[in-house]
């Protein structure tokens, strides 16, 4: 009887224990070990179990302690933190995937009552031999080629790509607590052993998520003025729609005028010429270019570690059908052309052909006041670029950023910053604004020698252009450099410890650039001399083919050099580097000839289309604003960057879209006050009647002032 007592008393048991299963799934989970739970979570790349170790800071080491134990007693904001860390190896390594991103949102989401946390990005990389190759499908020799049985081994799949971990390094995401160093990380990964297999921590960026962002005096500065340009324009619309007086001729009104955004917006929404003798197809010519400047930066500029197959990166920056894509350079020499263009058409009809009309100083410090307003008015947006946004490697970024802001914003107000490293000048796209004004200010002694001199000014203007076509063909030769700028050729641009290549640099000198904007300033010259006339349509069809022929010239003529099989050959490259200039300076002539005698037949319709004058008007704008977009669409990222073509088409189409929305709206806060501020200076000062030649018409917006904004 006890016996069945006993076999009906287990067998409930085993009911309990099976109902209990059955009802709670999950049971089983609260069983798993310690020791289990800290493989699988803990990360091994970072030494965590240094709670004696007194390297570490004391706060580091107890708050790592504290982690892990509420990790053993099953935490959510413990298990939060580790397991936002990156894992060991990132998926799809063999292809070039060298981030693991882990989780930057679960990260700085855990509760501070808890732990402070903060998200860092640990940068690795290997060791590599010098020099620094110059192309990047140079085979670089960091495994004994005699050793056979590496073949098919990871190792010799990785060596034969093994020149992009110059530029490419291994980036991890990790979760700490607010207590750990940058200093600590190093020590934590110094000894875990991973260092004496060539691996080393090359930086660590960390972000707390703006839990402790509070605002410095340069960004109180930047609200203050940001916000009082806003006011005004609230102002302004209120005041022109409730208050104003039609007859009212006060200051007050005027300075409405000057704020006012409707009429700003209706200016420069006008699909209307403004002016008498407007050359209508540079409008299309400056929207067209400013698009391929912004295509270029979006391939140029992202940063390939945000790239899942970085692999490929040799392969698509050497493939002939980017070329075009690639080449946004170009549009650089087209600016600088309409700069030298407009600089000598507005200055010649101004002055009538009278020298002593001329000044030299109001026509340099016109051109100054004209782009200097709107300069400082983005560096001063730069400084909220940390604020802006978030993401994993925003803070890569953005502290650099700052850093250089906070130290090379005066060469920005001299306009000197193309003469230094463009990694440490604040915003380095600006460089175009200094090369652009030291070739206005020398131009303005050739405009002055026409004036005087028509004969003897061509004469040495031409001159001038010739010396330089031989100047730059010279630093060519001496320097070795490739034929052309090819990207392929990354050790002449950028190198690893980012500095500017010798190239990079020579390009962001005017000598080169004195031959483009020089050939804009004699078409400028001759332009009014130009009158329509009718040609054969096979001559105009002749003339448009030389334009074709000109422009696939420049973008594929360093063809054979692009895979880096053909030995540069220093003399072929002193020739080549400069006659594509001359080309791209030529076919520029040839298309403003055709469309002024009105024979530009539906190409010439096309760029003198009126949607095109609305586009063109925020040029400038769109110049110094578009890469603080491309900076938040990237680096607030939280996932890496497909290289599908519909994914790179896509963040084109939209940065294009964004990049004009925003620029838009820089323009009637910023650019058309200050612009309508200069010229009723401009117009009220009687010893100020004699520079109105100036090139850069300051009513916002005018279709007179379509020299070079970028």
């Amino acid at each position: 009887m006890s016996g069945k007592i006993l076999f009906v008393f287990l067998g409930c048991l085993f009911c309990f224990d099976l109902i209990a299963a059955i009802d709670y799934p999950w049971q089983p989970l609260l069983k798993i070990s310690n020791n289990t739970l800290a493989k699988a979570i803990l990360p091994r790349y970072l030494n965590l179990n240094l709670i004696n170790d007194y390297h570490l800071s004391s706060k580091c080491r107890m708050d790592i302690h504290r982690a892990i134990n509420a990790l053993y007693e099953r935490k959510t904001w413990s298990y939060k933190l580790f397991d936002s860390w990156a894992r060991s190896i990132p998926s799809g390594m063999m292809v070039g995937t060298f981030a693991d991103l882990g989780d930057f949102d679960q990260c700085i989401s855990i509760d501070p009552n808890h732990i402070v946390s903060k998200y860092c990005i640990m940068d690795l990389s290997i060791a590599m031999p010098k020099p620094v190759p110059l192309h990047l499908k140079t085979h670089v020799q960091v495994l004994n080629d005699n050793e056979t049985k590496l073949n098919g081994t990871i190792f010799n799949h990785m060596a034969d790509k093994s020149s992009l971990f110059y530029y490419v390094h291994l980036w991890m995401g990790i979760c700490l607590p607010e207590s750990c160093s940058q200093k600590d990380i190093q020590y934590s990964f110094n000894t875990t052993g991973i260092t004496q297999y060539g691996f080393r921590l090359h930086s660590s960026s960390c972000n707390n998520g703006g839990k402790k962002w509070k605002l410095n005096i340069l960004q109180i500065i930047s609200l203050i003025v940001f916000g009082s340009l806003l006011s005004m324009n609230v102002i302004s619309a209120i005041y022109e729609n409730f208050i104003q007086n039609e007859n009212d001729s006060s200051l007050i009104k005027t300075i409405m005028k000057w704020f006012s955004p409707i009429q700003n917006t209706n200016k420069i929404i006008s699909t209307k010429s403004l002016k008498q003798g407007e050359l209508s197809c540079l409008h299309g010519i400056r929207f067209i270019s400013m698009v391929w400047i912004i295509i270029g930066h979006v391939m140029v500029l992202s940063p390939r570690n945000l790239h899942r197959r970085t692999f490929e990166i040799p392969f698509k920056i050497t493939g002939l059908q980017f070329q075009p894509l690639l080449n946004g350079f170009y549009s650089t020499q087209t600016f600088f052309y309409l700069s030298g263009l407009l600089t000598s058409i507005v200055t010649f009809k101004h002055t009538k052909g009278d020298y002593r009309k001329f000044q030299y100083i109001p026509f340099i410090l016109m051109r100054y006041l004209r782009l200097t307003p709107q300069l400082i008015m983005y560096m001063l947006l730069d400084s909220f670029t940390s604020v802006l946004s978030n993401g994993p490697s925003w803070s890569l970024y953005s502290k650099r950023i700052t850093y250089q802001c906070s130290k090379t914003w005066w060469y920005n107000l001299f306009y000197i910053q193309n003469w230094f490293n463009l990694f440490d000048i604040c915003s380095g796209h600006t460089w175009f604004l200094a090369t652009d004004m030291q070739l206005h200010i020398i131009s303005g002694i050739f405009i002055l020698l026409l004036l005087r001199n028509y004969r003897i000014g061509m004469m040495a203007t031409k001159f001038f252009i010739i010396v330089f076509i031989f100047v730059s063909a010279a630093i060519v030769y001496i320097k070795k450099f490739p034929p052309g700028l090819m990207l392929s050729y990354s050790g002449y641009f950028v190198l690893p410890n980012e500095k500017s290549g010798e190239l990079l640099l020579f390009f962001l000198k005017p000598w080169i650039h004195i031959i483009i904007f020089f050939t804009g300033i004699i078409t400028g010259v001759h332009l009014p001399k130009w009158s329509p006339k009718t040609i054969k349509t096979n001559v105009k069809f002749f003339y448009w083919s030389l334009v074709v022929f000109g422009y696939l010239f420049c973008i594929y003529y360093t063809a054979p050099w692009l895979n880096g099989r053909l030995p540069i050959n220093p003399l072929l490259s002193a020739i080549l580097l400069p006659l594509s200039r001359i080309i791209w300076a030529l076919v520029l002539t040839l298309i403003v000839w055709l469309c002024v005698t009105n024979n530009g037949i539906f190409i010439g319709r096309f760029l003198s289309w009126s949607l095109f004058r609305p586009l063109s008007r925020i040029t400038y704008s769109v110049y110094l604003t578009h890469p603080a977009i491309l900076f938040i669409c990237l680096h607030s990222r939280r996932n890496l960057m497909s290289d599908r073509e519909i994914d790179d088409l896509s963040l084109m189409v939209s940065m294009i879209i964004f990049s004009y929305i925003v620029g838009f709206i820089f323009t009637i806060i910023c650019e058309c006050p200050f612009a309508n501020i200069i010229d009723y200076i401009r117009n009220h000062r009687s010893d100020m009647k004699n520079t109105k030649f100036n090139n850069n018409k300051s009513k916002c917006p005018d279709d007179q002032r379509m020299e070079s904004k970028v």
